[in-house]
């Protein structure tokens, strides 16, 4: 570490232009401020790394978080702007950030490694972080192998055995995959192992003879990043013909990486984004096209990373839709999608599992053409499509791990859409025991969904069980969490589950947390209060959401804040006793409409039933008054499911809000080859339903 050659102050990187506005930002500050951003001892050098900088600190913490994490990149995209020319302009200055940092944390930190006080495996860890960002393999391997000495897990075992193989110390590659075992993360475990079978395969020299063993020799060197092997790889040298030499080639251009040219810990969408663009030039996007139609070398893997690296990455990345508007932008992915699932029944008969992938297509296909739901006669067919990919015969002989997860995964994208109008725990239930850890939320969340339409208690209990189940297995659980409060007061309200699910959702109310969460959270507590006559106190919990209107992002978050919006006004109008005032609200509340059918028909009942208020209040705290007048007009479940499908109207009948939140994603590895993942969300919010039993 010692050697490692230092390449300047990391403000250096920045030329005027990027500093500058840092600069001002810092002058702007009160003293008081700028003192606490500069101090080492305060959370800044990590929070706000340049501006710490910026401000005169030098706390190796800073250089830490600028070699091994995007701050200074996100930081750098706030002042000089997300437009595609000005994140092009970060690229390259992002990188030489992180390389500058790196290298002077590290020769700071080589004064210290004899200390007690730093031998622990998150320092070591930390190192070769450092290292990774600065391309010092023969560092980054002896770091990560000391961490795994220390802390000898399954995961950082993993780390190392990928490291080793890299450097060529095949026989500890070897020792730290038989120390790790068969734990661990499941795709950590999916990055390391043929990293450590092609470092194999090198290291012996011994390939097949023509255009097959030329081809295994060129993924070997890109899947252990050795670019500069593989770029001198002699180009007269054949591969075969077709699919997998398109594809191969197509990786080499993007050097072996989805986001190519980043440090891999800098790697945020949107860098990544204009990243790929710069790489995925149009003569290579043409040739792989063009290779895909000659119809030479349909295999199974090429046509993997056909998919991933011409459909996948562009939908990832939104390239095929940038600044477009969104009715356009719908068009164009619904076309796109429908060339996918085209080339996906093309390509079934390399593998069945391939013609899996076009009913994933499809169903991301209908989901953007019409996000609010599948019609009853859909619905029934997409749970007989996700019964028949499940019970395919031929897919016993393919065995490939990834490609049994499209199979997982259709499935569930299937039923997801389905479940608006069928119950799906049938079929969920033939889903394999052994599915990766994060398709056993959209299993779980979907059976609790259909149990609680259904009225069926020893489903929900179940379904609860197993949520609390992924929360104590799962890392980040704030959403899944908040799912399970809900679940179980949707199940049963009374004052126990009232409580809970009101403090989880004050908690998240009031927390810097991404919008949906805050605004689910808001809505849960301000119903629970609600519904004990708490107006007020209701209120003060969804006004703060309704300030200066924030950058919405997905369908959720326009119904949460239209909820919101919505609930104010129907609180207001309950809580004054002025008819005038409560008109006034109840006018402002029929104006508003959308963004969907469900939230149509909830504020639709409430319109009506404030419109009652006054005859209730001459009732006078008559039971049979009030019944009666809450039995006229009551929507029947025919009527509502017309209006929001079938599961949605039994939820509303029992009084329960429940939107499905279904999230589907096309990605690519950087071995290219195609990775589908899908969720589901289920809220059942808290918020009062009018004529409910």
């Amino acid at each position: 570490m010692r050697q490692v050659p230092l390449q300047g102050a990391p403000l250096e990187a920045l030329p005027p232009k990027l500093r500058t506005p840092l600069e001002d930002l810092v002058q702007q500050l009160p003293p008081e401020e700028q003192a606490e951003l500069v101090s080492d001892a305060g959370p800044y050098p990590e929070r706000r790394p340049l501006l710490h900088l910026i401000a005169g600190g030098a706390s190796p913490r800073a250089h830490l978080t600028l070699a091994t994490s995007p701050a200074g990149a996100e930081l750098l995209l706030l002042t000089h702007g997300t437009a595609d020319a000005r994140v092009r302009e970060l690229l390259p200055v992002v990188s030489d950030l992180a390389r500058r940092a790196a290298a002077l944390w590290l020769r700071e930190r080589s004064a210290a490694l004899a200390s007690t006080d730093v031998l622990t495996a998150d320092h070591y860890q930390q190192v070769g972080q450092a290292a990774e960002a600065l391309g010092e393999a023969p560092i980054a391997n002896l770091a990560f192998r000391l961490a795994a000495e220390l802390d000898p897990t399954a995961p950082r075992s993993l780390e190392h055995a990928r490291w080793a193989a890299r450097a060529g110390d095949l026989d500890e590659a070897r020792r730290a995959l038989a120390q790790a075992g068969d734990a661990g993360p499941r795709e950590l475990r999916r990055q390391t192992l043929p990293v450590v079978a092609a470092a194999e395969r090198l290291a012996s020299g011994k390939y097949p003879a023509g255009p097959s063993g030329a081809a295994q020799r060129l993924d070997d060197l890109l899947v252990t990043q050795d670019l500069q092997a593989a770029k001198d790889f002699p180009a007269e040298i054949q591969l075969p013909e077709g699919l997998p030499a398109a594809v191969l080639r197509a990786r080499l251009e993007l050097e072996g990486s989805i986001c190519p040219g980043l440090p891999p810990r800098h790697a945020t969408p949107l860098l990544c984004r204009v990243a790929f663009q710069l790489r995925a030039t149009a003569a290579m996007t043409e040739a792989l096209d063009t290779a895909w139609a000659s119809g030479k070398g349909r295999e199974a893997e090429a046509i993997s990373g056909y998919i991933g690296l011409r459909f996948a990455l562009p939908f990832l990345y939104g390239t095929d839709v940038a600044a477009l508007p969104e009715e356009a932008a719908r068009e164009v992915l619904v076309k796109r999608l429908g060339e996918l699932s085209q080339v996906a029944r093309e390509g079934a008969s390399a593998s069945p599992r391939v013609a899996h992938v076009a009913l994933f297509a499809e169903v991301l296909a209908d989901a953007v053409q019409r996000p609010e739901g599948a019609s009853a006669e859909r619905s029934k067919e997409l749970v007989q499509r996700a019964k028949e990919a499940l019970d395919c015969a031929p897919c016993a002989g393919d065995d490939d791990e990834l490609r049994a997860e499209w199979t997982a995964v259709a499935a569930l994208a299937a039923l997801g859409r389905a479940a608006g109008e069928a119950d799906v725990r049938e079929v969920l239930a033939t889903l394999p025991m052994s599915l990766p850890e994060q398709l056993r939320h959209p299993q779980v969340a979907l059976s609790a969904w259909s149990a609680l339409a259904a009225s069926d208690a020893p489903g929900i209990e179940a379904s609860a069980t197993s949520l609390a189940r992924l929360i104590g297995e799962g890392a980040d659980h704030t959403d899944t969490v908040l799912e399970l409060a809900e679940l179980q007061h949707a199940a049963k309200p009374d004052v126990r589950t009232g409580e809970v699910l009101l403090r989880a959702g004050t908690r998240l109310a009031s927390l810097q947390v991404p919008l949906e969460l805050r605004a689910r959270g808001a809505l849960d507590a301000a119903g629970v209060l609600a519904s004990r006559g708490e107006l007020a106190r209701a209120e003060e919990l969804l006004t703060p959401l309704l300030g200066d209107p924030p950058k919405l992002t997905s369908r959720v978050e326009r119904e949460l804040l239209e909820l919101a919006h919505s609930y104010l006004l129907i609180l207001r109008a309950r809580g004054t006793r002025d008819a005038k005032e409560r008109a006034e609200y109840l006018a402002k509340l029929k104006e508003r409409s959308g963004p969907t059918a469900l939230v149509d028909t909830w504020r639709a009942l409430w319109v009506t039933e404030l419109g009652r208020l006054p005859q209730k209040a001459a009732c006078r705290g008559d039971a049979a008054c009030l019944t009666a007048i809450s039995k006229r007009g009551q929507p029947t479940e025919a009527a509502l499911t017309a209006k929001v499908g079938g599961s949605a109207a039994k939820l509303l009948r029992r009084g329960v809000l429940g939107i499905r939140s279904a999230d589907l994603g096309l990605s690519a590895r950087s071995s290219g080859a195609l990775s589908l993942s899908a969720d589901f969300r289920p809220l059942w919010l808290a918020v009062e339903v009018p004529y409910a039993p």
